[in-house]
């Protein structure tokens, strides 16, 4: 078909109608964090670094000159973990003795990693496990530990949150069942560090990071004074900011914070925007309503180096929503799809990072219910900010969603995560799936105009951006450009994401 080229808009959000690590010590500044900085601009900022085994992600809500509020987010990334497989045998799978804590026992992995594409061998000798992919990389653990830039570290983490680090055969393909999801260790179900009397959810590790996240949120972190407490075995036994004890113990608190510190000023010049996809109010585009994330690296010429793009499957309706009459309380409706009349219980409570939300009868036709908060409605409060959007996203994809049994969340249990995930970029989430187009990652069309999407951004500075739609000579959209190249995304959301980046390049430091 002929294409053609319409009006080209510079990108802005008031158009699409859009709401819009090496420890350095112990200590940071002594000056007192109650007077706020007036140079550290607001913004959604991010920073990565490799702790020991493990790769961290520090993101910071900047708001008045302070942190709003500061997240931890980590996953171990050693061949300890990813590729750790409870299976003894099968071609597939290695084994060998290893000594830990002092005991020797058979420990097995699985023979070929796929690391987000590439692939990776593992052999056995002199007590340890090494994966190499016969190439550049001689040691997938040295490697990843190796990590330093901004842009690298994002890639991995992005691979292991996503589930594109996983066993398989020797030719790549995925062999279900052979390792296990790499949880990150602030998800609701990790089970990582569970033993000891203080416990979150089970975990120390959640009880501690949860520890420095309040001590932090409110201060200037330009101006917080960190510091350790130990006893006379030189052991620490508590954190304090600002001479407060904060009554964390764990050993890494201070990279921690030092991490949290490098998103606050924005020197890693890593950067996220959060919203809703809609084009214009609920569902508008046709689309579930969906939150979600655009982050960037930037390079030291202001332009994009990386960018990573995902977002939640449902909101709050979807996720409450069960086919099996269930034992808390909940409502029900009668939901005809394809011909045929079923009926759905809907949760009428849902926990979200500490507010309960009731379900109420919707007044329109675009949702059978609607979530609310005495008189404010879920999706249009979390909508209409952007720093509201990130907690969102992030209980989703951390599963801190939770149906709750009754208004006083007494207990919750598991919300119903459709399309197997709950978010769209995760391996096995079935959002756009199709088995006949060949434009498609892990058999999603999604996935496939994602990774167009976010490699149009790359090299761009994203504030004289602008962006044209492709039409052929029946007016529908085919296609996008971006600065006047052709990106290769034919997904409609293109221009949204585009506008989220821009707005995402704005929270620059």
């Amino acid at each position: 078909m002929k294409k053609q080229i319409v009006s080209i808009v510079v990108l802005s959000l008031a158009a699409l109608g859009l709401a819009g690590c090496t420890r350095r010590g112990t200590n940071s500044s002594s000056a007192s964090s109650n007077t706020p900085s007036t140079s550290v601009k607001d913004g959604i900022r991010v920073a990565y670094s490799i702790q020991d085994y493990n790769l961290v992600r520090a993101e910071v809500q900047v708001k008045d000159g302070k942190a709003a509020s500061v997240r931890f987010d980590e996953y171990p990334v050693t061949n300890n973990y990813v590729a750790l497989t409870t299976q003894t045998s099968g071609d597939n799978v290695i084994s060998g003795d290893v000594t830990s804590y002092g005991k020797t026992s058979t420990a097995y992995r699985a023979k070929y990693l796929n690391v987000n594409g590439t692939v990776f061998t593992g052999t056995y000798a002199n007590g340890a496990f090494t994966y190499s992919n016969g190439s550049n990389i001689t040691d997938y653990d040295a490697w990843a530990k190796g990590l330093t830039s901004q842009k690298d570290l994002s890639d991995l983490y992005y691979a292991i949150a996503n589930n594109f680090v996983y066993g398989c055969d020797k030719d790549g393909n995925k062999v279900d069942g052979l390792t296990a999801n790499n949880l990150s260790k602030a998800d609701y179900a990790s089970t990582y560090w569970t033993f000891g009397k203080e416990l979150d959810e089970g975990s120390r590790w959640k009880w501690n990071i949860n520890k420095l996240e309040k001590a932090l949120a409110g201060k200037d972190l330009d101006k917080v004074t960190l510091a350790s407490v130990k006893n006379d075995k030189n052991v620490i036994t508590d954190w304090t900011v600002d001479s407060t004890s904060t009554g964390a113990t764990m050993t890494s608190i201070d990279a921690h914070f030092n991490l949290a510190k490098q998103a606050f000023d924005g020197t890693s010049k890593v950067v996220a925007y959060y919203n809703a996809d809609a084009l214009s109010g609920r569902s508008s585009n046709g689309h579930k309503d969906c939150i979600a994330k655009v982050e960037l690296v930037v390079g030291n010429d202001n332009k994009v180096v990386d960018a990573h793009i995902n977002e939640t499957v449902e909101f709050l309706d979807t996720f409450a929503a069960t086919t099996t009459e269930p034992t808390y309380e909940h409502v029900s409706f009668e939901k005809t799809s394809h011909n045929k009349t079923s009926t759905v219980y809907v949760a009428k409570y849902m926990w979200l990072n500490g507010t309960v939300y009731t379900a109420s009868a919707a007044s329109s036709d675009k949702a059978n219910y609607i979530y609310k908060n005495g008189d404010k409605e879920a999706y249009a409060t979390i909508a209409s900010d952007p720093y509201l959007s990130a907690d969102f996203y992030n209980a989703a994809f951390t599963h801190h969603i939770r149906v709750a049994k009754d208004a006083s969340a007494s207990e919750t249990y598991d919300a119903n995560y459709a399309n197997k995930t709950a978010t769209k970029a995760e391996y096995g989430c079935t959002y756009w799936n199709t088995t006949t187009a060949n434009k498609t990652i892990n058999g999603s069309q999604w996935k496939w105009n994602i990774s167009k999407v976010e490699k149009s951004f790359v090299n761009q500075d994203m504030s004289k951006a602008t962006v044209a739609a492709i039409k052929d000579d029946k007016n529908k959209t085919t296609g996008w450009k971006l600065n006047d190249v052709e990106t290769g995304a034919t997904m409609t959301e293109y221009e949204t994401f585009a506008a989220f980046a821009k707005k995402a390049y704005d929270y620059l430091a």
